[in-house]
């Protein structure tokens, strides 16, 4: 190896830092609920953490204890890199942190809320800002139609709700 990639003290590298996942750009949009969630879990992986250490062995670190260092660790890179924005103040318009009810042309109904891409779920009906459905859903208002493109063939829905947090 060439002397120009080790260190001057002939040790070996130093690992490289865990940094921002999307540099420098701008930050990403949370729910203040995404936002408490996220605390939340701090919180509860911090208290685990200090009774895992409390209760340490002569063998060293559980694996246990790893999983909540490496979690904590993406829970502060994460918490870095949002913001709390808050919902509109009108719900004319479909827009973050809104919950929109569409209606498809059989007559089913279905409700996302319109989150961070960080918080999304589709289980927890969570669409992030970001998924396509939610791009042609922004702005628009009740009473509107939008059609989402898909490789299986396009889909219409009526927008039928607004509603707010």
């Amino acid at each position: 190896m060439s002397k120009a990639f080790t260190p001057e003290d002939g040790g070996a590298p130093e690992a490289p830092l865990l940094t921002r996942r999307r540099g420098d750009g701008p930050l990403r949009p949370i729910t203040r609920a995404g936002h408490a969630r996220l605390l939340s879990e701090r919180a509860a992986l911090e208290q685990e953490r200090g009774k895992l250490i409390a209760q340490g062995t002569a063998l060293g670190p559980s694996l246990r204890r790893a999983e909540v260092e490496r979690r904590l660790g993406t829970l502060g890179i994460l918490l870095d890199e949002v913001t709390v924005t808050d919902p509109p103040a009108s719900r004319a318009t479909v827009a973050f942190d809104t919950r929109v009810t569409l209606q498809d042309p059989e007559g089913a109904t279905v409700h996302y809320r319109l989150v961070g891409v960080d918080e999304a779920d589709a289980r927890q009906e969570r669409l992030s800002i970001d998924a396509p459905l939610a791009r042609v859903l922004l702005g628009r208002s009740v009473g509107e139609s939008v059609t989402l493109e898909r490789p299986r063939g396009n889909i219409d829905y009526d927008v039928v709700g607004i509603d707010l947090p």
